[in-house]
């Protein structure tokens, strides 16, 4: 998956699916699983799919080439590290370890903000 739209279309898609999923069915099993796993699941994967297509949108204005530097210098050590962050994000009932929503939240923030600082400085090396 090495071109931007189809990343674009994914992420937009992935986060349609989740929304259908968990907010508009009515199973039961469903039901179950989000009120057992709402916290450590759910609400995490929402906001990484929330946040994967607010960078998509991002990457759709800058080249292919910018968007290629971007998954082998950005997500290639960002993504397995965030991963590893929100695995091991506390459960939230103390106050010294925030809950992986908070974690997910954050390093979607964070995400964003280094993309667009990349992407940026990238298109400004290359036009010279």
């Amino acid at each position: 998956m090495r071109n931007k739209k189809k990343y674009f279309w994914f992420s937009v898609g992935s986060l349609l699916a989740m929304y259908i999923l968990f907010g508009l069915t009515n199973f039961t099993s469903l039901d179950n699983f989000r009120d057992a796993y709402e916290d450590s699941i759910v609400d995490p994967f929402s906001y990484i799919a929330l946040f994967s297509v607010l960078v998509s949108f991002i990457l759709l204005f800058f080249s292919n080439k910018i968007f290629k530097l971007w998954l082998r210098k950005i997500v290639s050590w960002f993504l397995p590290l965030s991963i590893f962050l929100i695995w091991v994000g506390g459960d939230g009932n103390s106050y010294t370890t925030p809950d992986k929503t908070t974690y997910a939240i954050v390093l979607g923030f964070v995400l964003v903000a280094v993309t667009l600082v990349f992407a940026l400085v990238q298109r400004f090396h290359y036009q010279r």
